[in-house]
């Protein structure tokens, strides 16, 4: 823009016979001149005749000067003007990607080159694997199926409630194999009733294989009757109970109410059973040793019978309704009680005395119970 403005006085200069003036004298011409006659207009000095031009130089020298000092100002505000909105300005244009050279870049941009040392896919910084295999004995193969896997984040120390394991992964395969955090855990494994924990300790990028060993063994159960004949699975449950030296009541219960002929897992110990015919009395109890790796197998004898109950007016009649039954050892003590006109039960072998209640009625009889030996007993209303 200051060329432009040197032009205007090259021109002027040339029209009044002085071609090699240049906008620095101009300047110092009008700072030196003294008058008190106005500045002319650029317009003035175009109608001015050649004539009068070189009449009054003094006066076409400040105007020159004063017309030049004035674009310079105006050149020297544009970048203001144009962030004030008043001009508009285009950002420079860059070539598409596909129309650059080899090689060629954008101005300033950076190129980031991926990196071979990033994680796979499915895996975070920081995480290590555990591969983990559950075993009956130190000697044993990997057990194939079965196996229910918990692993536990070790809490780090403080209040109670804040220092309980925390569950992080749960897997139902044999052999799984578990990406983890860095960090301390806790390995849970059950096979069945058969269960063990223990600690594991995974380093990031790396993979350990974790052997569980169970010590577990199997334990079936069958019942059979005083005639070595199996009894209804349906009629007969068991419970085993933990631990030996202890009373009954005060062992805990492992499985409740089991089937005969079911596998149950169990780590290897002394397990004391309950076996239960029909609704009544007839409990079996016995202790069983499970050894690891193998199965053990207990057979139940309970020696019952059957008994069926009923209130009549006369030997073979028809069933009172409405009664209610007691059923006591010879001792006294109630064994069952029940209501409805034919009630049945399943008691062991013995002796003992039945009741029986129909209105303000009251009726008494004794038995006697054989193995084996399903009876009727009748109580005559007389």
């Amino acid at each position: 823009m200051n060329v432009c403005a040197f032009h205007i006085v090259r021109q002027f200069s040339e029209s009044v016979g002085d071609a090699s003036c240049c906008a620095t004298d101009c300047y110092r011409s009008f700072t030196t001149t003294s008058g008190s006659t106005s500045p002319m207009s650029i317009q003035q000095i175009e109608d001015m005749a050649p004539a009068e031009r070189g009449a009054h130089p003094a006066r076409l020298w400040r105007a020159l000067a004063t017309a030049v000092l004035s674009l310079l100002a105006l050149f020297a505000d544009a970048p203001a003007r144009a962030q004030q909105g008043g001009w508009q300005t285009t950002a420079p244009q860059v070539a598409p990607k596909s129309q650059r050279g080899k090689g060629s870049s954008e101005p300033g941009s950076t190129t980031i080159m991926p990196s071979n040392s990033a994680p796979q896919k499915g895996e975070q910084p920081g995480q290590g694997e555990v591969a983990l295999q559950a075993l009956l004995t130190e000697e044993g193969a990997p057990i194939s199926k079965g196996v229910v896997w918990r692993i536990f984040k070790s809490q780090a120390a403080g209040p109670a409630p804040l220092q309980r394991p925390r569950l992080v992964s749960t897997s139902h395969d044999a052999s799984p194999v578990v990406k983890l955090a860095a960090g301390e855990y806790v390995v849970h494994a059950a096979f069945g009733r058969a269960n063990v924990t223990q600690k594991v300790t995974v380093a990031a990028g790396a993979r350990v294989t974790e052997r569980v060993v169970l010590n577990a063994g199997g334990l079936r159960v069958l019942t059979v009757d005083g005639a070595g004949s199996p009894l209804p699975a349906d009629q007969v449950t068991f419970d085993v109970l933990a631990g030996e030296g202890e009373q009954v009541s005060a062992r805990e219960t492992i499985i409740s109410g089991a089937k005969p002929g079911l596998i149950l897992r169990l780590n290897a110990g002394i397990y004391h059973i309950m076996s239960t015919y029909g609704d009544a009395n007839s409990i079996v109890r016995s202790d069983i040793s499970v050894e690891p790796g193998k199965l053990s197998e207990a057979v139940v004898t309970h020696l019952a019978s059957k008994v069926r109950l009923k209130l009549v007016t006369r030997e073979g009649g028809e069933a009172m309704a409405d009664t209610r039954w007691t059923i006591k050892t010879a001792e006294g003590d109630v064994v069952r009680e029940s209501a409805g006109a034919l009630p049945t039960h399943i008691l062991a072998a013995g002796n003992y005395r039945v009741v029986a209640q129909n209105g303000e009625q009251t009726f008494e009889r004794t038995f006697t119970l054989v193995p084996g030996v399903a009876v009727d007993i009748e109580l005559i209303m007389r």
